[in-house]
């Protein structure tokens, strides 16, 4: 059933709270095929079961009322449908351990909006253990943030441990960060030699500019390392050196990214080097030749590796069919017959849409700020699940002027586009409605999730927007800006 008159909607809350509508919870005797607690995570045979199990829960959320999940409620608890799917497995949640933790903080007079929560998506909180992490197939998923997915092959728990203590992943093979939250940094550099001596210096000229809030791991290819900016290296003899180059930020948001280069050292000659950069234009790349060599440069040679004619330029721009990753070659020759050519992946963005998802928090007070909610509206990209999501949380300030969740009745309602890739397989022009509604009676938490099939982007141009509403009065209305790259 859709509502599209939001004037109506207390009336058919009431009959459908009249009707006492039923719904399959999560219970003790729920088979779960595919599921099971396994190294103390919980494990998903396929990334099929999780989203089943996910969108399950859900339901469970949405049809319960007051008691009908037919457990008394915990002091903290305020979704009886989620504490009897972790009380099924025995176990502890990294949402179980917030609540408990915000229960106390609110009874020591904390503001709720003071108290943080790293992974909004309660169902999401459930499926992970305190130390964020769960598998799924032969995966061990690492989710500190949800901008933050690591994905550990073979169930390497060794490496899961070592880098929940800060290690570097890329020290090991089977870990690949999975950027879902668009990129402020990018791992660039240029090589500074005159091919007559074996020590090379290195500029970075990536982002963020000047390098504000990053830290540097520079591998040399040579077994040494360095964490300079800008370091200089002297590799000893004449060759060949694979050379990589880590940035990590560690901001308002993380961003990590890596770039490795081959790199000839001493033996004079010339190497072709470019950096490349967005101007704005949809599809449009600026290339600049950085090239290093002794002598000067007779001609260059552009393969954009879209099947475009090559380009003769010292420094083209070019625009691309569509949003994807192309391979560009660049070939140099100088005057004294040296010729040296490289190819780099590209990343190509800015045909429709941005990479980086939406997202927007905050609190509203009502009842002459008696009562307040909580309210936050994500874009939620994970390998195995992609969701539009909104939440609402409601509270209560008691006598002696602190907080408590309380329970209401509550609307949230949800207007905005997503749009995935259409028929050319490559720009993100497939449009996707994620309009919808989600109420709660007599309950504490209001959650809407939209269900995306694929990765999906956003545009700039087309923020969306989240009504919030408690007894059937509009509390606030929230526009999600979305940021691009």
């Amino acid at each position: 059933m859709k509502i599209k008159n939001s004037g109506q909607y207390m009336t058919i809350c009431l009959v459908l709270v009249c009707l006492n509508v039923p719904f399959q919870a999560f219970t003790q005797s729920t088979p779960r095929p595919g599921l099971q607690l396994e190294l103390g995570m919980l494990h998903f045979s396929n990334a099929s079961v999780l989203e089943a199990t996910y969108d399950q829960l859900l339901l469970d959320l949405q049809g319960e009322t007051p008691n009908q999940a037919g457990l008394a409620e915990a002091p903290c608890s305020s979704e009886p449908a989620l504490d009897a799917f972790e009380d099924t497995f025995r176990f502890s949640s990294l949402r179980r351990a917030y609540r408990q933790a915000e229960c106390a903080a609110l009874q020591r007079g904390v503001d709720p909006s003071k108290i943080q929560q790293l992974i909004p998506d309660d169902i999401l909180a459930t499926f992970l253990t305190v130390d964020y992490t769960l598998m799924v197939d032969e995966e061990i998923y690492y989710i500190p943030e949800l901008d933050r997915v690591y994905r550990i092959s073979n169930r390497d728990l060794t490496a899961l441990a070592a880098m929940q203590k800060g290690a570097n992943p890329t020290l090991w093979s089977n870990v690949e960060l999975i950027e879902t939250g668009g990129t402020d940094c990018q791992a660039e550099f240029a090589v500074n030699t005159d091919y007559q001596s074996t020590t090379v210096g290195f500029t970075f000229t990536g982002e963020p500019v000047g390098g504000q809030g990053a830290t540097f791991f520079w591998e040399f290819g040579d077994g040494e390392t360095s964490l300079e900016k800008n370091p200089t290296h002297d590799f000893g003899s004449n060759g060949s050196y694979e050379v990589c180059l880590t940035v990590e930020t560690k901001g308002d948001e993380y961003c990590y990214d890596r770039i490795c280069k081959q790199v000839q050292v001493g033996g004079g000659g010339c190497q072709a080097f470019f950096i490349f950069n967005e101007n704005g234009n949809p599809g449009e790349l600026c290339f600049l030749d950085n090239s290093q060599f002794l002598g000067n440069v007779t001609s260059w040679n552009w393969n954009f590796g879209d099947g475009s004619a090559s380009v003769q330029e010292q420094n083209p721009c070019h625009i691309f069919p569509c949003d994807k990753t192309f391979f560009v070659t660049l070939q140099i020759e100088t005057s004294d017959g040296c010729s040296s050519a490289i190819t780099q992946p590209v990343w190509v963005n800015s045909n429709s849409c941005c990479a980086k998802k939406a997202h927007h928090n905050g609190q509203a007070y009502y009842n002459n700020d008696q009562n307040k909610i909580l309210w936050g509206q994500w874009h939620i990209q994970l390998p195995f699940l992609h969701r539009v999501h909104a939440k609402m949380i409601n509270y209560k300030r008691k006598s002696n002027g602190n907080w408590k969740r309380d329970k209401t009745d509550m609307k949230l309602e949800v207007v905005g586009n997503v749009y995935t890739k259409g028929a050319a397989g490559c720009k993100c022009d497939h449009l996707i409605e994620a309009n919808g509604y989600s109420l709660a009676f007599n309950k504490k938490t209001l959650v809407y999730s939209y269900k995306v099939g694929d990765s999906f982007k956003t545009k700039s141009t087309d923020p969306w927007l989240a009504r919030y509403y408690v007894q059937d009065q509009l509390i606030t209305s929230q526009l999600t800006p979305v940021i691009c790259d």
